[in-house]
């Protein structure tokens, strides 16, 4: 792969998982106050309130698929790690040893949330209110993953990064 290529493809992905962030975290600021939320509260969601719950599960998993599918092989990549023939537990698992993760195990765990949320069954109430909360806890875990992966970047490839 070219040098300058394999900067771009970071740097795209790194710009993508920010955009992610911003408009998940300008949702999650319209809703957080509904957590944990009920079903006598989930009868009472307006319909231009339910966007923002809607754009918060999509930035969710939108944001946990791009770190997992485009930023973390080339993190890996920009290190000059050859990750062609890496499942992608093993490069997960590669990430945690290099500390740019915190956990592969957690990591596993948000990919499970994306997984429950892309599959939501919406008349199953009960259903898509403990997939509610469900995300609502586990937010900060994803943003406080975000937060490590985006020190390493920027610690390590400043100078590849537009900002």
């Amino acid at each position: 792969m070219i040098l300058f290529e394999k900067n771009d493809k970071l740097n795209q992905a790194y710009q993508t998982c920010r955009m992610h962030l911003t408009r998940l975290e300008f949702a999650f600021s319209k809703i957080e106050g509904y957590f944990p939320i009920s079903s006598d509260t989930y009868q009472l969601i307006t319909n231009e309130e339910m966007s923002y719950f809607d754009q918060f599960i999509y930035r969710f998993t939108k944001l946990q698929d791009a770190i997992g599918s485009k930023l973390f092989k080339s993190i890996l990549i920009n290190l000059g790690e050859d990750t062609q023939d890496l499942a992608f537990i093993d490069v997960v698992e590669k990430l945690e040893k290099l500390q740019i993760i915190r956990s592969a195990e957690e990591w596993f765990q948000l990919r499970e949330i994306r997984n429950l949320l892309t599959h939501e069954y919406p008349f199953h109430e009960q259903e898509v209110l403990d997939d509610l909360n469900l995300l609502f806890n586990r937010y900060q875990l994803l943003v406080s993953n975000w937060t490590q992966i985006e020190a390493f970047v920027l610690r390590k490839f400043t100078y590849l990064i537009e900002r």
